[in-house]
C-alpha cells in the first residue's frame, strides 16, 4: 500500500496507474486520506485520461463520476491521450503568436526603441514563452534513455546521446534558413 501524504499539501497533482481499477483505488484513497485530514478535492476540475487506450476510463470519487478528456494541461504541458506532441506544439505555437502580435504596437513600431531593445524584447518575451516548453522535449528523451532524475546527467548530456538539438538549436537552424 502506498502512502498518500504528499497529496494533502498539493494544489495540482496528477494520479496514474496501469489499469482502471488501479486508477479507482488510488482515487478511493484519496478520497478517504482527505475526509480524515481536512483538504477539498476540486471534482469540477478533476478530470481523467487513458492513454493508449480504445476507450476512455469511468471513475468516480464517492458518487460523482469524473469527466473523461482527450487532452488536458498540468503544469503547463498540454497531456494527449494520443501521446503526441501535436498539441502540445499547437499551443506554444498559439502562445508566441499572441506574444508577437502583443507586442507590435507596444514595442515593434515603436521608432523611439533601438534594433538592440527591440531584438532583447523579441529574445525576452517571444524566444522566453516558445522555449518554455523545451524542457519537457529532454524529459522525454531521459525517459528513452531510461534516465531517472537519481542519474543526475543534465539536459545537454540527454541531447548528446540521442543526437537530437536542442529546441534553440533547432529555431537557430531554422532562422538561418
Amino acid at each position: 500500500m502506498r502512502i498518500l501524504r504528499e497529496f494533502l499539501f498539493a494544489d495540482d497533482a496528477a494520479i496514474t496507474t496501469h489499469t482502471v481499477e488501479g486508477l479507482q483505488q488510488q482515487f478511493n484513497r484519496f478520497a478517504a486520506a482527505c475526509s480524515t485530514f481536512g483538504p477539498t478535492i476540486s471534482l469540477k476540475k478533476t478530470q481523467v485520461m487513458g492513454q493508449d487506450v480504445n476507450e476512455l476510463p469511468c471513475t468516480n470519487i464517492v458518487d460523482y463520476v469524473l469527466e473523461a478528456v482527450h487532452e488536458f494541461v498540468y503544469l503547463g504541458s498540454t497531456i494527449s491521450d494520443t501521446l503526441s506532441l501535436d498539441a502540445k506544439l499547437n499551443r506554444l505555437i498559439g502562445k508566441t503568436a499572441a506574444t508577437l502580435a502583443r507586442l507590435i504596437k507596444r514595442v515593434w513600431e515603436k521608432a523611439k526603441l533601438t534594433v538592440l531593445t527591440k531584438a532583447q524584447a523579441y529574445m525576452a518575451c517571444v524566444m522566453s514563452t516558445l522555449l518554455y516548453g523545451s524542457i519537457p522535449f529532454t524529459c522525454n528523451l531521459q525517459r528513452i534513455l531510461d534516465i531517472t532524475w537519481k542519474d543526475h546527467v543534465t539536459n545537454n548530456t540527454v541531447l548528446e546521446r540521442t543526437g537530437v538539438h536542442s529546441m534553440f538549436t533547432l529555431l537557430k537552424q531554422r532562422r538561418m534558413q
